[in-house]
């Protein structure tokens, strides 16, 4: 059997409207976890939804968006990590690339 804590530590990229705080809180519980703001400049205030999914997508990064809309964008349309969508309700939405989505309360 392998030891969890052995495992690789699933990596994320963080979407502007997440918040610092919640990130900061994310990564206070171990997470690593990257804001599109660490990386792209000026506060990633003019980042468009493709540049961001792209750039987690390129480096195999798990997705996290409060915007659960986020699967009916054209930048999601070749998107091949998942994606979790935090909502105010306190559920979130997994969407998988082949377009599969799962409610979770």
């Amino acid at each position: 059997m392998t030891d969890p804590s052995s495992e690789p530590q699933p990596r994320f990229v963080a979407d502007r409207c997440l918040g610092k705080g919640s990130v900061e809180r994310l990564r206070a519980l171990g997470w690593s976890i990257v804001r599109i703001s660490d990386v792209f400049v000026g506060d990633a205030q003019d980042v468009s939804d493709e540049q961001w999914v792209a750039y987690g997508g390129r480096r195999g990064m798990a997705l996290l968006t409060k915007d659960k809309r986020i699967r009916y964008q054209p930048a999601f349309d070749n998107v091949v990590t998942p994606v979790f969508a935090l909502t105010r309700e306190r559920q979130f939405w997994i969407v998988y690339a082949e377009g599969r989505v799962e409610r979770r309360a």
